[in-house]
C-alpha cells in the first residue's frame, strides 16, 4: 500500500481515485485506509443501490451517484464494482483506477 500511496502522491493532479474488483477483494478496506493517509474522502457505490433488484448495475442510483461525485469531487475514493461502466454511464474519464484483486 505504501507504494500506492508513493505513486499517488507523485501524480499530484490526482483527485479522483477509482477502486474496483471482485467482491470481498479488500476494496472498502484499501478505500478507507488510503483515505487516512491521504485524507480524501471515500463513496462507495453500494451505498447508492435500490435493494432486492437482480442486476447490480441496473440497480444503481446513478443521479444520487453523480450528485455526490460531484459534490465531493476533489480528493475522493470512489470504490465498488463495474466502475468503468458507471463512468461511462456518468461520463466521467478523470482519475486514476486501482482494480483490486484477491
Amino acid at each position: 500500500m505504501e507504494d500506492l500511496i508513493k505513486h499517488i502522491r507523485y501524480l499530484s493532479a490526482v483527485t479522483i481515485i477509482w477502486i474496483d474488483g471482485k467482491d470481498g477483494s479488500g476494496k472498502s478496506y484499501l478505500a478507507t485506509e488510503l483515505a487516512k493517509k491521504l485524507k480524501y474522502n471515500v463513496i462507495h457505490v453500494d451505498d447508492y443501490l435500490v435493494p432486492n433488484q437482480g442486476s447490480y448495475f441496473g440497480s444503481l442510483k446513478l443521479n444520487s451517484l453523480s450528485r455526490a461525485i460531484n459534490e465531493k469531487s476533489k480528493y475522493l475514493i470512489v470504490e465498488g464494482i463495474c466502475l468503468l461502466k458507471v463512468r461511462e454511464a456518468l461520463r466521467l474519464k478523470k482519475g486514476f483506477d486501482v482494480y483490486v484483486k484477491k
